[in-house]
């Protein structure tokens, strides 16, 4: 509830301006996030053990999805890039003839 999420520099006030200014899928992923950690608050050992490394393996396999569409996203724009080169040049070899 910072000022500084909104740009006039006023707090948020109300669920429902929170909810437009994070969008739905962000509320959404925060609630969840919310809901699953549960280790604080288990009193088992054991079972706060467990929780953890459940945290730990589902944040390792969002890291690694992550890295995967960041690398499809670099390969695509490589690709874009020596199209584009291509078809410059493409274009130069026409205009030469």
């Amino acid at each position: 509830n910072g000022s500084s999420f909104r740009r006039s520099g006023k707090p948020v006030e109300s669920l429902k301006d929170a909810l437009s200014l994070l969008g739905v899928g962000m509320a959404l992923n925060q609630a969840l996030a919310m809901a699953l950690d549960v280790s604080r608050v288990l009193q088992n050992p054991q079972l706060a053990k467990l929780a953890m490394t459940h945290q730990d393996q589902a944040l390792h396999r969002q890291v690694r999805r992550l890295e995967i569409l960041i690398d499809t996203f670099r390969h695509r724009s490589l690709a874009q890039s020596l199209l584009g080169t291509i078809f410059v040049l493409e274009i130069k070899s026409q205009e030469t003839v």
